[in-house]
């Protein structure tokens, strides 16, 4: 693969990964800083959780994805799907997808829900649930990163 086109499908695949930290960074941290406003700021917040997971989330997952595999096929056998880097890397892609269908998506339908029928308690323990798995998945991720860059368990030869 030509070295531009690599390099550019590196700077997409960094981008999507900052653009996922980032997405999860922001609702944990906005998330907190609701924590005791009205249900209808808690309700808004909750809808803006959800809409960020199926755009910024969901944008970085299939960039990641798409540039992934570019990455490994054009490498010229150079780098391989078996590398441990880049096995963890598809995997940590895969369950943060997973997550965001089955816990992300429908938890920020359910705390709005939960607020808006003035149900804070139960909303907020949607909130926190949703909070705890985003940290872990986010220690996913930067673990993914440092695999990534020490090319730990080498290249998959």
């Amino acid at each position: 693969m030509n070295a531009n086109l690599y390099n550019l499908l590196l700077a997409i695949h960094i981008i999507a990964v900052a653009l996922w930290l980032g997405a999860n960074f922001s609702m944990g941290v906005a998330a907190n800083r609701s924590v005791g406003a009205s249900n209808e700021i808690n309700a808004w917040w909750a809808g803006v959780q959800g809409l960020m997971g199926r755009t910024m989330k969901n944008a970085a997952f299939a960039l990641l994805l798409l540039t992934g595999i570019a990455m490994v096929l054009g490498s010229n056998e150079s780098m391989k799907f078996s590398a441990p880097f880049v096995s963890i890397g598809f995997l940590v892609v895969i369950v943060g997808g997973a997550l965001g269908g089955m816990v992300f998506a429908p938890g920020a339908r359910k705390a709005a829900e939960s607020f808006q029928s003035g149900d804070a308690a139960g909303g907020k323990a949607q909130v926190d649930k949703m909070g705890m798995i985003g940290m872990a998945e986010s220690l996913a991720v930067v673990v993914t990163i440092l695999f990534m860059v020490f090319k730990w368990g080498g290249l998959g030869g």
